[in-house]
């Protein structure tokens, strides 16, 4: 009968593990998507090039202004969460609701690359296989968006 007990606790840890992995790797995720991207994005949303004239489109809607010319394809939804961030968090800065809704965006597209590794490969079952998939989340994600402007 002991050994019972003990494969039945045995049978309870592998389905509390085979549970955990997806949590634990996407949490892991989470973490290096805001450590590697943070530093990234802090520097391109204060340069005056995408992100600063998305900037000062959200600004000119915020103070009904004509819509400066240069801004020819305005991306409205990222304005309006902008706009929606700063009038939610008092004293934050239109750039500080910027790189807040940036950072989110690139949280939500790695958990969207995860899951799509995840939908086509099958859920990690174990921590080496979640893992594999943050990695090659972040490859992907690395091979096109850190390219800062240069003005």
């Amino acid at each position: 009968m002991h050994s019972h007990v003990s494969s039945s606790s045995a049978a309870r840890s592998h389905t509390t593990d085979y549970n955990r992995v997806p949590l634990v790797t996407v949490a892991t995720l989470i973490v290096l998507v805001i450590v590697i991207f943070v530093p990234v994005i802090s520097v391109v949303v204060e340069q005056f090039v995408d992100y600063g004239l998305r900037h000062q489109f959200a600004q000119a809607m915020l103070s009904g202004e004509i819509i400066p010319s240069k801004l020819e394809t305005p991306h409205v939804l990222y304005e309006l969460l902008v706009i929606a961030v700063y009038r939610l968090l008092p004293g934050i800065s239109i750039t500080d609701a910027g790189l807040l809704i940036a950072i989110t965006v690139h949280v939500f597209l790695a958990l969207v690359i995860y899951l799509v590794f995840g939908s086509f490969l099958g859920r990690p079952t174990a921590y080496r296989t979640g893992l594999s998939y943050v990695a090659a989340t972040l490859t992907v994600m690395v091979v096109t968006p850190i390219t800062p402007y240069r003005t």
